[in-house]
């Protein structure tokens, strides 16, 4: 009996680690991980998209120190601003007070090189971005000029 189970128990250990082997068992697993890798990419990528796009405005500051406003979206590492606007300095100078400056609000396409209505910024050149609130004075103020402007 010694004999019988012995030569049992390695039939089966061997069955058990050949099949293993020459079945490809590998292949339900790397599978798994692949899918969770494209699940988890969906997820990051979603998570991302929630961040952007839409309705909602943001400002974006670049690293040369300009500001520009709009709708972000993403294409690769490139961030896409629609319905663009930046801010315009205006120094007024009157003698009884000091200068002062304000700024105006403009859309982009009015420039003299005619660009579209649209920006394609590269991610180096981004120094950070942020979501506006809707009451802000800035998205108040495009809505605005939007309204006025259709």
């Amino acid at each position: 009996m010694s004999k019988f189970s012995s030569m049992a128990d390695s039939v089966s250990e061997s069955v058990s680690t050949e099949g293993f082997r020459k079945r490809g068992s590998r292949k339900p697993v790397v599978i798994l991980i692949l899918v969770a890798i494209a699940l988890l990419a969906v997820w990051f990528a979603s998570g991302k998209a929630a961040m952007v796009g839409g309705s909602r405005w943001q400002v974006v500051f670049l690293t040369s120190g300009q500001t520009y406003f709009g709708h972000v979206t993403r294409s690769g590492d490139t961030l896409v601003l629609s319905k663009v606007f930046y801010l315009r300095a205006n120094e007024q100078l009157q003698q009884s007070t000091p200068p002062t400056t304000a700024f105006d609000l403009v859309k982009l396409g009015g420039e003299l090189h005619g660009p579209e209505d649209k920006m394609f910024v590269p991610e180096g050149a981004i120094l950070f971005w942020e979501n506006m609130r809707s009451d802000s004075q800035v998205v108040l103020a495009i809505e605005n000029f939007l309204k006025q402007n259709k």
